[in-house]
């Protein structure tokens, strides 16, 4: 810790098949898709540096075990990701994190950018606005798979004490099929 290092990886691996797990008279029955065997297998290093500024790098390998299985919601991808972030860019507590990308799936290779800008205006308020890619993005409430995902964001956070955080974000999705506006609004205790 003192070193301002940290290296993670994790493997993750689905052996059977995952269905739908809730009750045929839940409302979401029908929106929680079958998930076939796959490994997701991820690696992250960072380096945090005395000024506050860190820089970050990472990949996330994903593989169906049977090819037959890939389609909506279950895809093979390779995803490699640096990330700089400036502490106290222009204004005191305003952190701007830059992140660069590369996706490869399927014969399709993308490269693309992200930014967050998050300043912490006090010890119990913090606000966010950004910007990030996915090549595949889920949506389970309208059951359905998007691609090729650009979303915008604006978040703000209120930690009033220790045990109680609540929020309100909005994003903006400009995917393959059409434009998807989000208002979420959550407390957690």
């Amino acid at each position: 810790a003192d070193s301002g290092w940290i290296v993670q990886g994790s493997y993750y691996e689905l052996m059977q098949t995952e269905g739908s797990l809730a009750e045929e008279l839940d409302p979401f029955f029908d929106t929680l898709q079958q998930f076939f065997p796959f490994s997701l297998s991820r690696v992250l290093v960072s380096k945090t540096f005395d000024s506050g500024d860190s820089l970050e790098g990472g990949a996330d390998l994903r593989r169906v075990d049977d090819s037959e299985d890939e389609g909506d919601f279950n895809r093979d991808y390779d995803r490699y990701h640096l990330t700089g972030a400036l502490a106290d860019f222009l204004l005191p507590d305003l952190t701007l994190a830059l992140t660069g990308e590369y996706w490869a799936s399927n014969g399709t290779d993308s490269n693309s950018m992200g930014f967050d800008l998050t300043r912490d205006f006090s010890e119990k308020f913090t606000g966010s606005i950004g910007s990030y890619y996915q090549l595949y993005k889920n949506d389970f409430l309208l059951d359905e798979e998007r691609q090729d995902v650009r979303t915008y964001y604006f978040a703000v956070r209120y930690k009033p004490e220790k045990r109680l955080t609540s929020g309100l974000g909005f994003e903006h999705e400009d995917s393959d099929v059409g434009d998807y506006d989000t208002l979420t609004a959550r407390s957690t205790w």
